[in-house]
């Protein structure tokens, strides 16, 4: 373990009128240690990374987590997040795995993550060892891709990008559904490939939407966007001149590394970014609440979710 932790930061807290739980605290202990492994790796090969949405956000205006977050994200330029992918796993502690759509057949995202443990909670030693948090924790990683200045060539590969990522993200609903099998030769037909109807299409998928993000580079444009987001949640191009250099800040008892063009990236994504506005992450506060069906029978669950949310 990298980070010596005082017992005293797992009490319950109040942040901001929000009350965070000491298991919240466990997790959130069990996420600064993945970016600490994350971090370690990083330097030893010389790759960037920048916390990122809610994590920089709560890096730049609280020091540490938003009250009512419960995850840390963070972005890589493409040629750092690939160079990751490839030397991290060697490099990992060995409880931890990545993943992707390279590593797992279900994966289920066009992002990648550092997680701490395949088990919930049957590993008393792991346990102990994740600051008494039996859950699986990790780390999003978000790659920035280049933006190609032609309107065109801009056009023709997000409308690839959308109908590839709508295939994969919607594959067991469209398979359910018997629309799959067309879906798929709209996209062997449109990209001029043959794809193999067996158990690795679902990957397979994800590896194409994955191959056509990262299509152009800086030769090509000065922008960049974490692709996806451009036609799920909204969030738009940045200009790679704000990830150009780092500034380090706290983070809890951390220090990570942001943008030093920070304000400029925290206005194009929330705005008003300086004014807190309560909500819970989209992915059903705490993280975890989908995960303790799976802890061992006998494992104690008083104490496991906030109060309004038992």
């Amino acid at each position: 373990m990298i980070l010596d932790i005082p017992e005293s930061f797992f009490e319950k807290e109040v942040r901001r009128d929000f009350t965070i739980i000491p298991m919240m605290k466990r997790a959130w202990a069990c996420e600064m240690e993945a970016l600490m492994q994350i971090d370690r790796i990083c330097k030893m090969h010389e790759i960037r990374y920048f916390v990122a949405y809610g994590s920089l956000l709560g890096t730049v205006r609280e020091h540490g987590f938003i009250p009512w977050d419960d995850d840390i994200d963070i972005w890589m330029f493409r040629e750092d997040y690939n160079r990751f992918l490839s030397v991290a796993p060697e490099l990992l502690p060995q409880s931890y795995w990545i993943s992707s759509c390279y590593t797992c057949l279900t994966h289920n995202q066009p992002i990648s993550a550092v997680m701490n443990r395949k088990d919930i909670g049957q590993n008393e030693e792991l346990n102990r060892e994740f600051y008494g948090c039996p859950f699986i924790c990790g780390i999003d990683i978000f790659p920035l891709d280049y933006i190609p200045d032609d309107k065109e060539a801009d056009e023709i590969q997000l409308n690839v990008m959308t109908i590839l990522f709508d295939c994969a993200q919607r594959f067991e609903e469209l398979k359910s559904s018997g629309q799959l099998e067309e879906r798929v030769s709209q996209i062997e037909q449109l990209l001029n490939i043959k794809l193999n109807r067996d158990e690795k299409l679902h990957q397979t998928l994800w590896k194409l939407e994955d191959s056509v993000s990262s299509m152009y580079s800086e030769a090509d444009g000065n922008r960049v966007a974490v692709q996806h987001h451009r036609f799920t949640i909204g969030m738009g191009i940045m200009p790679a001149s704000w990830f150009s250099s780092v500034t380090l800040a706290e983070f809890e008892m951390i220090t990570v590394p942001i943008p030093s063009e920070y304000d400029k990236v925290l206005t194009s994504a929330f705005g008003d970014w300086r004014t807190p506005i309560k909500f819970g992450a989209g992915h059903g506060y705490p993280f975890y609440r989908k995960q303790i069906a799976g802890l061992p029978a006998d494992y104690p669950r008083e104490g496991l979710l906030p109060e309004e949310s038992s």
